[in-house]
């Protein structure tokens, strides 16, 4: 096992919670971040959505050049040029005014934060205590967004949109002093292993990645048509929206308690089982038009659920391989399941209904659990740690 020690743990943490968690202010307020933009840049929904489209496609796509420069550039330069990226964007985004140049700064910026977002996930893969780090990793973007979701109106009746963009910048600015804790060497790749081993090992990090997929398709398709399934019984939108709110508090709460149940509780395999049972039973108290009592709890043990189980995902995949190909192409994965869910979904509603799409979803975290679960030989970890 090799273990590498450029920084004190508690501020590699820090770094990888604070850096997340501004690297993905973006995408996670959306729902604040649509009406401003409607507003100011006079949008119609059709070039409000391809403005989303870029900032998480790009994101995404950042992985791909990742599988490259990951083992020859150093993990804390990759991060300083990503965060200066980043902040260049978000200050171009505040000087434009037109729309098309605005999509080439978003996407510039988003390619800075998917850079952040690969490196934030390989060093927690790295590091001893995984499910834990990726709990604050989960609960540090849920709780910024929920603040920003609050703050973006307010910033742009006070500045217009560019005060939101040079606020962000702003944010970013001051998590980047953190960027010195990142291990000043490029990710080592996992010891090679036998050929078996190997064939293996492939084999199994294939399978947990598509499990990952599977589980973010399912998530994503699931929530971007929650209030769909909240108005079939309950045609008070304000009633429906204000369950949303309370599942999202539970989000941030789930992410929370993944991270001091793996600390206290043995087993990070049965938190994990639990963490999807419980998705399942949300699935089901959704069928049939749930009335309000029933979609509020169903929306909170959701919400819940998806942000506890997300640090035991993430943290078998890194179990199993931390390798640089793995975490690059699992951000990959995240970021294809949140784009391709809803629309898959939209497809399944309009063809069959709301009740085969909570069916296919929970027919597809199950195989997502049977994949990441999967008992292929595992190559060995590597850790980063004091």
């Amino acid at each position: 096992m090799t273990r590498v020690t450029p920084a004190v743990p508690s501020l590699q943490i820090a770094a990888i919670v604070a850096l997340s968690a501004v690297g993905a202010i973006m995408p996670l307020g959306a729902p604040a971040m649509a009406g401003v933009l409607m507003k100011d840049f006079n949008l119609s929904p059709v070039q409000t959505g391809t403005y989303f489209t870029i900032e998480l496609g790009c994101g995404s796509l950042a992985s791909l050049p990742a599988l490259w420069w990951l083992p020859r550039v150093s993990m804390r330069r990759a991060l300083y040029a990503a965060v200066v990226l980043y902040i260049l964007a978000n200050v171009a985004s505040y000087m434009t005014h037109d729309y098309h140049v605005l999509l080439l700064c978003r996407a510039i910026g988003s390619l800075g934060m998917g850079t952040i977002m690969v490196l934030t996930m390989t060093l927690a893969g790295h590091m001893a205590r995984k499910e834990f780090v990726f709990g604050l990793w989960v609960s540090g973007q849920l709780l910024l967004s929920a603040i920003v979701i609050m703050l973006f109106p307010w910033l742009d009746v006070h500045g217009g949109i560019g005060a939101i963009y040079l606020s962000v910048a702003f944010l970013m600015l001051l998590a980047g002093l953190l960027a010195p804790a990142f291990p000043d060497i490029p990710v080592p790749e996992r010891t090679k292993p036998t050929t078996i081993l190997q064939a293996g090992s492939r084999t199994g990090s294939v399978m947990r990645i598509m499990g990952v997929l599977l589980f973010y398709l399912a998530i994503g398709g699931i929530w971007t048509f929650m209030e769909r399934i909240g108005a079939q019984a309950n045609p008070n939108p304000v009633g429906v929206d204000a369950a949303l709110a309370i599942a999202a508090l539970f989000g941030i709460a789930g992410g929370m308690t993944a991270s001091f149940a793996s600390m206290r509780l043995k087993g990070a395999g049965r938190l994990m089982l639990g963490g999807y049972a419980v998705l399942a039973v949300s699935l089901c108290m959704l069928l049939n038009a749930p009335a309000s009592a029933r979609f509020v709890m169903a929306a909170v043990l959701f919400k819940f659920a998806w942000t506890f189980t997300v640090p035991f995902v993430l943290g078998r995949v890194a179990q199993a391989n931390a390798s640089r190909l793995t975490m690059a192409l699992v951000n990959l994965t995240i970021g294809g399941g949140f784009a391709f869910g809803p629309p898959i979904s939209g497809y399944v509603i309009e063809a069959a209904g709301m009740t085969p799409l909570l069916l296919l979803a929970g027919a597809a975290l199950i195989v997502s659990f049977l994949f990441i679960c999967n008992p292929a030989m595992q190559g060995r970890r590597q850790e980063y740690t004091a």
